[in-house]
């Protein structure tokens, strides 16, 4: 058998053993060897690999991974007890343009600072993670509601109003938040992160700088554009789309004098597709120059 303790050396310092005990023959009399092996370096290695793949290296925060699992752990838990679990998807907004204007090493320092302040506005118990570049999420558990969840994200949204801190200087951030909440028919870890970015982006949409409550809507209209992306991408080939002419007429004799060529695109399923509906979405997926 073996089994785990903590054990005082004589100079007062702590130490983390393995014992492992079995029995052993010691000359024709039966006798139990006793193994205590000093395990207190192998431990905090483990424990160093562990936090490196579940923490970012930058801010120290939780990363996908954790943050993952413990969205998962909490959901379950307000699963049995009819409780609500919420995430916040934070993104800081035009952060493209700090690390282009005043460098990377600046911008790290800024992201550092982000998730300081997000922390600092929460309870010591819910969890921060830095998603990506300049994403981060937020857990609550217990949260009570979706007013108090989207109450909590307000106040995250108001935090940074004031300036930044860092070494080397101050910046004032905006930040755009979505909020998705936790419903009776459980959905997953992953659900939920989407769930939470799909409201985030709705806030960009409408103009940053603002929260943004998930609904089902959302969902359907980027299922939506997916599916248009999809079938945009084959028009060409499939020879959907079609030229109609519109005459110009000169005011003064009344007769045609010229006309302008105007696309629209012959879905299969959703009929004559007028230009504004898809060549935005042309332009944003490299099919244009096709077109």
């Amino acid at each position: 058998t073996s089994l785990n303790a903590r054990h005082r050396l004589r100079d007062g310092r702590v130490i983390n053993v393995e014992i492992s005990t079995g029995p052993q023959d010691s000359g024709g009399l039966p006798a139990i060897l006793s193994i205590i092996m000093d395990v207190t370096e192998r431990n905090r290695l483990q424990k160093e690999l562990r936090d490196g793949a579940l923490r970012d290296p930058l801010t120290g925060r939780a990363n996908r991974a954790l943050f993952t699992e413990r969205l998962g752990h909490a959901l379950a838990q307000a699963l049995r007890r009819s409780a609500v679990t919420a995430v916040l998807f934070v993104d800081v907004d035009d952060f493209k343009t700090v690390n282009d204007s005043v460098g990377y090493a600046v911008g790290d320092a800024v992201l550092q600072a982000v998730a300081a302040r997000l922390a600092g506005t929460l309870r010591p118990g819910d969890t921060v993670a830095r998603l990506s570049a300049d994403e981060f999420a937020v857990l609550l558990e217990d949260v009570g509601d979706v007013h108090r969840a989207v109450d909590v994200a307000d106040r995250l949204h108001d935090a940074f109003a004031s300036p930044l801190e860092f070494r080397g200087g101050s910046l004032t951030v905006g930040v755009s938040v979505g909020v998705a909440v936790s419903t009776a028919s459980g959905p997953g870890p992953q659900e939920m992160l989407r769930d939470a970015k799909l409201a985030m982006e709705a806030a960009k949409d409408a103009g940053r700088g603002r929260v943004e409550l998930f609904t089902p809507r959302m969902f359907e209209v980027v299922t939506d554009r997916l599916s248009l992306d999809q079938d945009l991408r084959h028009a060409v080939e499939r020879g959907e789309l079609r030229l109609y002419y519109q005459p110009l007429i000169s005011m003064e004799t009344g007769a045609i004098v010229g006309c302008e060529a105007l696309v629209r695109w012959q879905h299969p399923t959703r009929g004559l597709v007028p230009p504004d509906s898809f060549i935005p979405l042309a332009e944003e997926i490299g099919m244009i120059s096709a077109i």
